[in-house]
C-alpha cells in the first residue's frame, strides 16, 4: 500500500513513548541526532533536504515526524514541538495539511509516486510556515525516481523541506544534495531505562533488550503485541533448523518461503533478519558469552561446536550480503539455497 498521509499507527507509537519518557523529544536514544536537529530548529537554520540514514526500526521515521512537527510548530524556535498550537494539534490528530508522507510496501518506489509527492510540495503552505515531504524507505527508490528528485533538490525553494529515510546509501547524485543524519543502533542501557519506566521486571527487560538488538521499534512492537515474542522465537527455530535439515533443499525452501515470489521476499527478509541475530548469538556462545543469548536454548551444543568464530563471522557477513541482493531483486530462493550450501 502506498500513502501520502499519516494517522493512528504513529499516534499509538507516540503515546507509548510519551507516557514513559519525560524528554524534550520522546525518542529512545539518538542523543546526538536530537541535539543536532534541536539546535538547527532553535537557530532557524533548516536545510532544504535531509537523509536520515541507518538500520531499520531504530526510530528514523519517528524522529522525522517529530522534527517535521517542530519545524511547523508556532513555537518551533524552542527546538521542540509545543503540542498546543494549531499546527501541533493538527499534527497529533493525524491530518496536518502541510505534511506529505510517501510510504510504500512494494519492493521498489517508482517515479510516478515521487512526482506525486513533488506535486504536493509545489503548493503553498496552508498553515503558513512550510510544506514538508517525507519519503519512507528511500532506499527503494528506483534510479529514475531518484533522478526525478534531483531538480527539486538542486533548486531548493523557501519553506519546502524533504526528508529521505533510508537503510542504505543513495545514489551519489542524490546524497550530495542532502544533509545526511546518521542513525545507529540504540545502546542497551537506553532500552533498559525505557523498559524500567514501563514497570517490567528485570528478567523480562533483559530478554526484550536481547531480542531487540538495539532497535527501539522492535521493543515497541513487543509492548504492543505480546504474541510477537513467540513469533520471533518460532522464526529463530526455523532458521536454526537449517543447520540440521535433511530434506531435499527444494522441499525445504518451499516449506519456508512458499510459492509466491513477493511473499517469499517478505519471508526471506524476516528469516534473514532473525537469522543474523541467531548467528551473532552462536558467536557469543562460541566465545564463552552464553549468558547473553536468548534464542539458543534448543540449539544442540554439537551443532555450534562445528563452527569456528571465524566461520560464524563469515556467515554473518555473507547473510548481510544476501539480504542486500534480495533487496536488489535477486530471487530469495536463490539466496536461501546459497546460504544453505554454505552451512552444509
Amino acid at each position: 500500500m502506498t500513502a501520502f498521509c499519516y494517522g493512528l499507527a504513529f499516534l499509538e507509537f507516540w503515546v507509548i513513548i510519551k507516557t514513559a519518557m519525560d524528554e524534550q523529544w520522546p525518542i529512545i536514544g539518538h542523543d546526538n541526532v536530537k541535539k543536532f536537529l534541536s539546535g538547527a530548529l532553535k537557530a532557524g537554520r533548516l536545510h532544504h533536504a535531509y537523509l536520515f540514514l541507518g538500520p531499520a526500526k531504530v526510530g528514523k521515521m519517528t524522529v522525522a515526524k517529530i522534527f517535521a512537527q517542530s519545524a511547523l510548530c508556532e513555537h518551533g524556535e524552542k527546538g521542540r514541538p509545543c503540542g498546543q498550537c494549531v499546527s501541533c494539534k493538527r499534527f497529533l490528530q493525524g491530518n496536518h495539511p502541510d505534511i506529505s508522507i510517501l510510504s510504500s510496501e512494494e519492493n521498489t518506489v517508482g517515479v510516478e509516486l515521487v512526482r506525486g509527492l513533488i506535486s504536493d510540495l509545489s503548493h503553498s503552505s496552508l498553515l503558513g510556515k512550510a510544506r514538508i515531504g517525507i519519503i519512507d524507505g528511500a532506499h527503494k527508490l528506483t534510479t529514475e525516481a531518484q533522478n526525478a528528485l534531483l531538480k527539486t533538490l538542486e533548486e531548493p525553494k523557501a519553506s519546502k523541506i524533504i526528508i529521505l529515510i533510508s537503510e542504505n546509501c543513495l545514489l551519489s547524485t542524490t546524497a550530495s544534495r542532502v544533509q545526511t543524519v546518521k542513525f545507529y543502533l540504540a545502546q542497551g542501557s537506553a532500552l533498559m531505562e525505557f523498559l524500567r519506566k514501563e514497570g517490567l521486571e528485570h528478567r523480562r527487560i533483559q530478554e526484550l533488550v536481547a531480542l531487540a538488538s538495539g532497535r527501539p521499534g522492535i521493543v515497541l512492537e513487543f509492548l504492543r503485541n505480546g504474541d510477537k515474542i513467540k513469533e520471533y522465537r518460532d522464526e529463530a527455530q526455523k532458521f536454526l533448523s537449517l543447520f540440521g535439515e535433511t530434506k531435499p533443499f527444494n522441499v525445504f525452501a518451499f516449506d519456508v518461503l512458499g510459492k509466491d515470489l513477493e511473499r517469499a521476499r517478505e519471508r526471506w527478509r524476516e528469516l534473514s533478519e532473525i537469522g543474523t541475530r541467531v548467528l551473532r548469538e552462536m558467536l557469543l556462545l562460541k566465545l564463552g558469552l552464553g549468558d547473553q543469548t536468548v534464542y539458543l536454548s534448543e540449539m544442540p551444543a554439537e551443532k555450534i561446536l562445528n563452527y569456528s568464530p571465524s566461520k560464524l563471522a563469515f556467515l554473518i557477513n555473507h547473510l548481510q550480503t544476501l539480504r542486500q541482493q534480495v533487496r536488489s531483486n535477486i530471487d530469495p530462493r536463490f539466496a536461501l539455497e546459497n546460504f544453505y550450501l554454505l552451512i552444509h
